[in-house]
C-alpha cells in the first residue's frame, strides 16, 4: 500500500514542495518528512479525505515548521492548483468542505462532484507533466 501511495503522489508532492521552497534539496527534505510522518501514522492515510489532500496538507505543515513563517502560509496560493479552486481552498486549510458548501450554496454531493472533477483536472495535468518529463529525459 505504501509503495503505491508513494509512486502515485510523489511527483505532485515534489512539484508542490519545489513551488514552496524553490530549492531541490529542501523540496526533497520535505518529501522525506512528509512520507515518513504519513507512513508512521496509519490513521493519516485512513482519513475520509483523499490521500492527495492529506499528503499535501501534511507537506504544507512540514514546510511551515521547517522553512517558512506562519504569515507565508496564511496567504498561500499554489500555482499547481490554480485551476482547481475548491481543492486549493481545502488543501491550504482555508476552508472546510462544510464552509465551501455554505459559501458556494452547494449540497455536499454537488461539492463532492466538483472536487472529483477538479481531481480529474489535476490528474490530467500530472499525466501531461509525466509525459513531458519522459520526452525530455528520452532526448538525452
Amino acid at each position: 500500500m505504501f509503495k503505491h501511495i508513494y509512486d502515485k503522489y510523489c511527483p505532485m508532492l515534489y512539484a508542490v514542495a519545489m513551488e514552496i521552497t524553490e530549492n531541490k534539496e529542501k523540496a526533497e527534505h520535505l518529501l522525506i518528512l512528509t512520507f515518513r510522518t504519513a507512513f508512521s501514522n496509519d490513521d493519516l492515510l485512513r482519513q475520509k479525505t483523499t490521500h492527495c489532500i492529506t499528503l499535501i496538507r501534511l507537506l504544507i505543515q512540514k514546510a511551515s515548521a521547517e522553512f517558512q513563517s506562519e504569515e507565508f502560509f496564511k496567504n498561500l496560493q499554489l500555482k499547481s492548483f490554480e485551476n482547481t479552486p475548491f481543492i486549493q481552498r481545502l488543501i491550504c486549510g482555508k476552508l472546510s468542505l462544510t464552509r465551501i458548501c455554505e459559501e458556494s450554496q452547494l449540497s455536499t454531493a454537488q461539492a463532492a462532484k466538483r472536487i472529483r472533477e477538479e481531481f480529474n483536472v489535476l490528474r490530467n495535468s500530472l499525466a501531461e507533466g509525466k509525459q513531458l518529463q519522459k520526452q525530455y529525459t528520452a532526448s538525452f
